[in-house]
């Protein structure tokens, strides 16, 4: 979800939705990688579109975390606010 960069974090969860939905119609599943937690999806107006959707969380150490965040240029606040989540 990461190539869809500086826009509003609202319009690119809105518009991967509705790519989403749109490759479903064609029969296939689609997975989305990114940060989505379930309350990012419940305030979709796409939400009723779908039957089901699954959730996962790929975990890592905070050492890794840290070292992947670091190289995307976060800043610290934001690398502990990110530790925390996790």
């Amino acid at each position: 979800m990461d190539i869809i960069d500086n826009v509003d974090w609202q319009i690119a969860k809105e518009n991967w939705l509705r790519i989403a939905y749109s490759i479903s119609l064609s029969g296939r599943g689609t997975v989305l990688c990114g940060t989505m937690v379930p309350e990012n999806i419940a305030s979709s107006d796409y939400i009723d579109r779908f039957d089901r959707i699954l959730y996962m969380n790929l975990h890592c150490d905070d050492v890794t975390r840290e070292t992947r965040l670091r190289a995307r240029g976060w800043d610290e606040n934001s690398i502990e606010d990110h530790k925390n989540f996790a």
